[in-house]
């Protein structure tokens, strides 16, 4: 399921075109009509709602959309989740020379984000299963360590 992208008012400071590797203001789509939903908007200009996307939603994103019938593209990209800004990708060389340029550093956020999610929730798995912290050791999760240090605290300190 997609997000909803808010489409900017500001006419023309949030459109590009990237062309080959060169980036120019504008493009060459229609307008979206007013109170069009984005969704509606990319299906009127021939463009797919199915995209590949990068990054993670409300925060750091890049979507891709393409067109079937000339094969351009469409990429809506969202710095921090909070503004978008529409790019034009008027072939399959832009489009490979764009991901090349960019789709790592969305990737990579993404991934970063991925992870630390994956953390959390074991995180919580851990705790719920052993009653404490990841980073603490009990004699279930440690016995070697918990023998260790319970003998360090048994012993004197030399003065």
């Amino acid at each position: 399921m997609h997000a909803p992208f808010n489409f900017d008012v500001e006419i023309g400071m949030n459109k590009f075109t990237f062309n080959r590797g060169i980036w120019e203001k504008g493009q060459e789509l229609p307008e979206q009509m007013e109170n069009e939903e984005h969704f509606d908007y990319l299906e009127r200009v021939g463009y797919s709602t199915n995209s590949v996307s990068y990054g993670t939603e409300g925060r750091e994103r890049l979507e891709i959309f393409e067109n079937q019938a000339n094969h351009t593209f469409f990429a809506l990209i969202s710095p921090t989740g909070q503004k978008s800004f529409k790019v034009y990708i008027p072939d399959f060389p832009s489009y490979m020379l764009f991901i090349k340029d960019y789709g790592s550093s969305f990737a990579a956020n993404g991934a970063d984000s991925t992870q630390k999610e994956i953390m959390e929730t074991l995180g919580k798995l851990f705790r719920a299963e052993h009653g404490h912290d990841w980073s603490e050791m009990c004699h279930l999760c440690d016995p070697v360590a918990w023998r260790r240090w319970n003998e360090a605290q048994e012993m004197p300190i030399d003065s």
